[in-house]
């Protein structure tokens, strides 16, 4: 046995392991729900002018108008989608990664991809944003079984 360290062993790491059960797993506050909200909000503004300068380009370039109608309908797509994309790869939104929270199922694990497509339709329903008067679940979170919960202390 030497003193040197070891130059082959895995590195050593300061992150929390992840709690062995789902009780031991802290629900995100109202406001960092709300802080959620706001910046996933500010990140799909970005990705629908990203896509909205595309399909202007390429109208400009072929000389073919999109309808007002698909135009609004390719908008409610990208908002489903930057939610099935980001949650279903990530297990969170950027901004659930600024505030330091994660989407989980009801047993702590990862969702399934039906959950978080359940999620993001469910935010496609009038008045869902409100349903969290009074709760810290929305309805996307009761209806898709799932749970917004602290990764960051």
């Amino acid at each position: 046995m030497s003193n040197f360290a070891n130059p082959y062993e895995p590195p050593k790491s300061d992150v929390v392991a992840l709690p062995d059960s789902a009780m031991d797993l802290i629900d995100a506050s109202s406001g960092r729900r709300f802080a959620n909200l706001l910046l996933d909000y500010v990140g799909f503004l970005v990705v629908a002018v990203v896509v909205a300068l595309g399909l202007e380009l390429v109208a400009s370039t072929t000389g073919v108008r999109v309808p007002t109608k698909l135009t609004q309908l390719i908008g409610m797509l990208e908002w489903i989608s930057y939610y099935v994309v980001f949650e279903a790869l990530l297990g969170r939104t950027p901004g659930k990664l600024i505030t330091g929270t994660r989407v989980v199922n009801l047993a702590g694990g990862r969702p399934r991809f039906t959950q978080i497509l359940g999620r993001s339709f469910a935010r496609a329903v009038p008045f869902e944003a409100f349903s969290f008067f009074g709760s810290r679940a929305g309805w996307h979170d009761r209806w898709s079984r799932t749970r917004v919960v602290l990764v960051r202390r």
